[in-house]
């Protein structure tokens, strides 16, 4: 979001509902602290957003006690610049640190895709803001290798009430003439409206009965920016309902200024039938709701679930019930570690490296007369 709209006084009727890229930046940062990894690889795109994340990663991972492996600031367009994508590859293939954040704007990911398409890069943990969403929509090869079992932020998945009966009441056979409708259907039902040249392609008739389970695979009912414009919607509704009955008990003409349904949504808190209560902050800011999406690519890419971060919740984060290989598969069995080297055994102290972050250290045996007997000094 453009930082002007953050201004309330010069904008008092703008409210944001979905969360935006501050939000994202601290909720990464939190994921960092939360499993504690101390040793980083940042990856974030050469632009405003790109700039305060970089900044921001780098700050908070310093306060935290931990160090940047490698820092990259990535180009709109890479290929200008020889060598760019190898470079870029050698970089993080020659670090040690298994996590690496990622916060890139969206117009970036057609070129974050192109230059990792034709690369090879070591198994690693990527924590990304909410673009990768846009880069499991741009499939190739070798990325579903490369970033096979990536971490993602999307947008908070909710209920929206009544959708998959009316969902499912839609077909082309009562639409004939829609023909985005058609298109969408032939890919749902696996089936083709023209004569398939391939006998194992079935032609469609318009009143298929949809695949459960491949409506799964692709997240047809698991609404997120939708989910967001539902309560949205209400929550403008709800305040006008709000307004038309302090209106009415008054006895005040029906008709109202825009501006005075301002002070109805800011006291506006109503529940979903997800269990989320929506309401604004005093900045007209909804608080952070964003989940934690595990990507497999399989033959169809396979979004899971893994946690969700509310900004209103004790913890944060409120993992789901997963085995430590589910989350962490393909390359990884549980949480993966992040540090430049293993702590100092009891006897031996930290003797710091020449031209390396503080992370990145020897150890060395205590000198006589000196005792150590706590892991890590």
């Amino acid at each position: 979001m453009n930082s002007a709209f953050r201004a309330t006084n010069q904008f008092p009727s703008f409210y944001q509902a979905a969360a935006n890229e501050l939000s994202e930046i601290n909720v990464i940062v939190q994921l960092v602290k939360y499993f504690g990894w101390k040793w980083v690889g940042v990856f974030v795109s050469d632009d405003d957003a790109g700039q305060i994340a970089g900044e921001t990663f780098k700050k908070e991972i310093l306060s935290s006690g931990g160090c940047v492996a490698f820092f990259i600031k990535f180009k709109h367009n890479p290929f200008a610049f020889e060598n760019y994508g190898t470079k870029i590859i050698e970089t993080i293939n020659k670090s040690s640190a298994n996590v690496t954040l990622a916060f890139v704007s969206v117009n970036f990911a057609n070129m974050f895709v192109n230059v990792f398409a034709r690369q090879n890069l070591k198994p690693k943990i990527w924590i990304t803001s909410s673009f990768f969403s846009r880069v499991t929509e741009l499939q190739r090869l070798n990325i579903r290798t490369i970033f096979n079992g990536t971490l993602s932020l999307s947008a908070h998945q909710g209920e929206i009430p009544g959708f998959r009966d009316y969902f499912q009441s839609i077909k082309p056979i009562n639409y004939p003439d829609n023909t985005l409708l058609r298109n969408i259907w032939q890919k749902l039902a696996l089936c083709l409206f023209s004569n398939p040249t391939n006998r194992s392609i079935a032609k469609c008739i318009g009143n298929e009965t949809l695949d459960d389970t491949l409506l799964s695979m692709l997240n047809v009912f698991k609404f997120r920016t939708s989910y967001a414009m539902y309560t949205t919607v209400y929550a403008m509704a709800y305040s006008l309902q709000n307004m038309y009955a302090v209106f009415k008990s008054q006895n005040l003409a029906s008709c109202f200024q825009h501006w005075q349904l301002n002070s109805f949504l800011q006291r506006v808190s109503f529940n979903t039938s997800s269990g989320d209560t929506i309401y604004f902050k005093p900045n007209k800011q909804a608080p952070t709701r964003l989940d934690l999406i595990k990507n497999i690519f399989i033959s169809l890419i396979k979004k899971i679930n893994v946690a969700c971060y509310k900004e209103t919740s004790t913890f944060g984060f409120s993992f789901k019930n997963l085995k430590q290989s589910d989350v962490w598969a393909p390359y990884f069995q549980q949480v993966p570690p992040s540090i430049c080297n293993k702590p100092c055994k009891p006897g031996y102290r930290k003797a710091k490296r020449e031209g390396e972050p503080s992370c990145c250290y020897n150890c060395i045996q205590c000198t006589k007369g000196e005792m150590s007997n706590t892991i890590g000094l």
